[in-house]
């Protein structure tokens, strides 16, 4: 009887949580604005070698005053983010870019997550080919 008590005090709770995590509306009767950027302009961050770092990039996109860099004027970034890059350097390497994109006034940064480890990629077949 106990264990009974138990698992519906567990399922009240459950059933509870799932319920108020909801919103109260969906895309079919209520469309969200975007309050932020209102022309977001961008470029795609990629690897140039070893002589341009990401915050260098960064400099060159939006202007950096400090470094005398006038920049393109642009206000936000796409970036890759790849997993096998962040399990091997650890999930924190990219941290001082990002707050450095950051202080440029850089916002809304598009980020693809991509490039599973070894250790995270499917090797099923799923259909013969």
């Amino acid at each position: 009887m106990e264990r009974i008590y138990y698992f519906l005090l567990f399922l009240g709770c459950t059933i509870t949580h799932v319920v108020n995590a909801q919103p109260a509306y969906s895309a079919h009767d209520t469309i969200l604005t975007y309050q932020t950027i209102d022309k977001a302009i961008g470029i795609n961050l990629g690897w140039h070698g070893n002589q341009w770092t990401d915050a260098q990039l960064a400099d060159l996109a939006a202007g950096n005053a400090e470094e005398g860099v006038s920049g393109l004027g642009l206000n936000t970034l796409r970036l890759t983010l790849p997993a096998y890059f962040l399990e091997n350097w650890g999930y924190g390497i990219e941290l001082p870019d990002f707050n450095h994109y950051q202080s440029l006034g850089l916002k809304d940064l598009t980020v693809f997550l991509q490039g599973p480890s070894e250790a995270h990629r499917l090797s099923e077949m799923f259909c013969d080919t």
